[in-house]
């Protein structure tokens, strides 16, 4: 009997043993993403053609602080698709407008990703409107003799990814 009980013992510590299983621990290296940092963002009209500019500079805070610039051309009179991506100097970086856009550049989303090169895939977008109260995109008509209109961020922008 006491054999029998013995085996016993074993075989229920065992069992148990097996069906205690480690739970999930989290990862020590998960962490919340920074936001991309632009600064010097301008857009203009030129006046004499018929073009349009988008010129920032951008810095990956998920990246070891890597900074790029972009500027993107595009002609006033056609569309530009939401399906079209800019390339920044740093071609891991990318630049789109996601609502389209033609001449409207007092009114637009700007949309910041990394492209498939990238190491760490990230996006983000903001909405820029000169007319919304206390907004910091301004725009100014015919600034200067070639300019038919002009828009400035003033201060540092941070786009959530």
């Amino acid at each position: 009997m006491k054999l029998t009980t013995t085996i016993t013992t074993l075989l229920l510590a065992a069992a148990t043993t097996t069906l205690a299983l480690p739970t999930a621990q989290p990862n020590a290296y998960a962490r919340a993403l920074k936001p991309f940092q632009i600064t010097g963002l301008t857009a203009k009209i030129l006046s004499d053609i018929d073009y349009a500019s988008l010129t920032l500079n951008l810095v990956d805070q998920n990246a070891n602080n890597t900074a790029t610039s972009c500027t993107w051309w595009w002609h006033t009179d056609k569309e530009v698709l939401t399906t079209n991506v800019w390339k920044c100097e740093n071609t891991n970086y990318g630049l789109q407008f996601p609502d389209g856009m033609k001449s409207n550049i007092d009114d637009f989303t700007l949309r910041v990703e990394t492209t498939s090169s990238a190491t760490v895939q990230e996006a983000g977008e903001v909405k820029l409107d000169a007319s919304a109260s206390g907004s910091n995109w301004v725009c100014q008509q015919n600034p200067t003799e070639n300019v038919k209109e002009q828009c400035t961020y003033n201060g540092e922008l941070d786009i959530p990814v």
